[in-house]
């Protein structure tokens, strides 16, 4: 199947890859199916492009990258609803906001979205912890202050 996207212009896609949000993404929840793209060959940056709308895609990141220490953990009616019984389970993407300069980039722990690569079932999840921020900046408060003495 062909699709037009932000990133890459039309580009065939394989419907088996296909992601689906029954209940859409935060803000827009009439968009349903979704897929993931590799933006480099590290498997690290996707986007997550929406199958209807071209210009509705998402930069996305493997959070454990950034954050090794990330632990999600759903509600029994988030797992079951995602073919699941453990949060273990799922694979987890951070929509994230690229600024300049890079430092000022964040990504949202707070809600990512979960995925069951078997059953293509996604879902955006708010968590409960309230150690996870909306907009998390990529390096440490330290590390910023430390940019800032730079000459």
């Amino acid at each position: 199947m062909k699709i037009n996207t932000k990133y890459f212009g039309e580009v065939e896609i394989n419907s088996k890859e296909v992601l689906s949000f029954s209940k859409g993404l935060f803000g827009f929840e009439s968009e349903k199916e979704f897929v993931l793209m590799h933006f480099d060959e590290e498997d690290s940056i996707y986007c997550l492009q929406s199958l209807i709308e071209p210009s509705l895609a998402f930069i996305v990141l493997n959070p454990f990258n950034l954050f090794p220490q990330y632990k999600p953990q759903l509600s029994d009616s988030e797992l079951k609803s995602l073919s699941v019984s453990s949060s273990t389970d799922l694979f987890y993407y951070v929509i994230t906001v690229l600024r300049e300069p890079f430092h000022e980039s964040t990504v949202n722990l707070k809600c990512p979205i979960a995925v069951n690569l078997e059953t293509k079932k996604a879902r955006q999840i708010i968590l409960e912890n309230e150690n996870y921020s909306m907009r998390e900046t990529f390096i440490s408060k330290e590390e910023k202050e430390g940019l800032s003495c730079s000459y």
